[in-house]
């Protein structure tokens, strides 16, 4: 069964102040960039309840994640983002707020929220977190965390349809792989698949490293876990893709590892293209379209050309 979000703009602007919210549900998502912050937050009182929340940040298309976001919470929104306003070090463009429609997200649940979502964030690794450290989950009574488990499930949900993708796992073209979130008492964790991956949605390697393997995505070129890299990186590749500095980052975030020498993606991650991917990958450039082969030898340009339009 599908759900139903309400969208309504309050500005006649899709990319101005918004309101999101389930018919039939209690969470409420204000979405609103930083130039109409101080209008949005003085006008709706949703924002002097307690709430979990999504800064994000401007993100250069080059970069190793999709996006830039720090999560935070607050026992009264607007006392906490008007903070996060006010500081001019912090370049932060638009800003995510999860509340409740009639003020029934307290503060503990709020601190639950923010503690499960930077865990899921990692867990994802398709955003840069901006947050220091790891928030601790406090202790809540059965029906308290029951609550706050279904808020998690709400602003999941809502994200992707705000245009955060922090939280949801990358999925497969041809068709969607089948996998996401599961959401229960003790954790948050992605669901891997449990089946292959259809024909129609093949598995690529490359060419000159066939160890490393990948699937193209709707969100973009997917780089398999356990993908091995090549240990030099040519001048020729940091000048074209900044690819030491990639890797560093990718390193930080435990994305990839040192395994004996050898180097590996610890975890799925989500390249902004098939050419990123490979030049990572190789070290070297190359373009991704003709690199990444089937087992059958077909690149991924030739698939891609052959599905129907």
């Amino acid at each position: 069964m599908g759900s139903v979000l309400r969208l309504h703009l309050l500005e006649d602007d899709p990319k101005g102040p918004r309101v999101l919210e389930a018919t039939h549900r209690n969470t409420k998502a204000i979405a609103t960039p930083r130039s109409s912050y101080e209008h949005t937050s003085e006008t709706l009182s949703d924002f002097k309840r307690p709430a979990v929340y999504v800064l994000v940040y401007p993100q250069p298309q080059s970069a190793v994640f999709s996006e830039r976001v720090y999560i935070g919470q607050a026992d009264v929104a607007k006392e906490r983002l008007d903070t996060h306003n006010r500081d001019p070090k912090k370049d932060w463009v638009w800003v995510a707020v999860f509340t409740s429609k009639d003020g029934a997200m307290n503060n503990v649940h709020a601190q639950f929220l923010e503690s499960r979502l930077v865990a899921l964030a990692k867990s994802v690794g398709r955003a840069q977190l901006e947050n220091a450290n790891s928030p601790q989950e406090p202790t809540l009574d059965p029906a308290d965390r029951d609550i706050s488990l279904w808020f998690l499930h709400d602003i999941i949900q809502y994200s992707p349809a705000l245009g955060i993708d922090a939280f949801e796992a990358p999925r497969a073209s041809w068709p969607p792989r089948p996998g996401g979130v599961a959401i229960t008492d003790s954790a948050v964790a992605i669901q891997r698949p449990t089946e292959p991956l259809e024909p129609s949605s093949p598995v690529y390697q490359l060419e000159h490293l066939p160890e490393s393997r990948g699937v193209s995505t709707s969100d973009g070129f997917l780089v398999l876990q356990g993908s091995v890299l090549r240990n030099e990186v040519a001048p020729s590749a940091d000048e074209r893709g900044h690819v030491t500095a990639i890797r560093v980052e990718l390193t930080k975030n435990g994305i990839i590892v040192d395994d004996a020498g050898t180097l590996k993606f610890a975890r799925d991650h989500v390249f902004n293209s098939p050419s990123q991917a490979a030049i990572v990958l190789l070290g070297y450039p190359v373009s991704g379209r003709t690199e990444w082969r089937t087992d059958k030898g077909r690149t991924l340009n030739e698939v891609e050309a052959s599905e129907p339009g």
